[in-house]
């Protein structure tokens, strides 16, 4: 019995630490107070590689798109093979899609430049 408790204890621990993780420029985000946040996905010039800007209600510079990227602990930027890998990834921590929309052409989502509004899964 006491074996078993520690086994869940320690089970608990590794799925809250590895859950719901998000890094932006390096810095985790602090998840307590975040229930949605916004995401766009875009190609870097002659690549085909998809990386991620998101706003989670943080403070943005017009300027400084890097406090936008979605990141790794080293502040390297997470990238993926396609959207979907990338929609993949962010319901593995814990998100769903709550709403998808083009901001350029009044909601139409029929365009490559969508917005998605993510929930936190509870």
């Amino acid at each position: 019995m006491k074996r078993l408790t520690i086994l869940s204890i320690a089970l608990m621990s590794f799925l809250q630490y590895n859950y719901a993780q998000l890094m932006v420029d390096g810095k985790e985000v602090k998840m307590d107070d975040i229930k949605y946040i916004e995401i766009e996905f875009f190609n870097t010039i002659g690549s085909n590689e998809v990386k991620v800007f998101i706003d989670y209600g943080q403070d943005i510079s017009f300027l400084d798109r890097k406090t936008r990227l979605v990141s790794d602990r080293n502040g390297k930027s997470k990238v993926f093979n396609s959207k979907v890998g990338g929609l993949n990834w962010f319901y593995q921590q814990g998100w769903k899609i709550l709403d998808v929309y083009n901001p350029k052409t009044g909601g139409n989502t029929s365009s490559n430049e969508l917005i998605y509004i993510l929930e936190k899964i509870e």
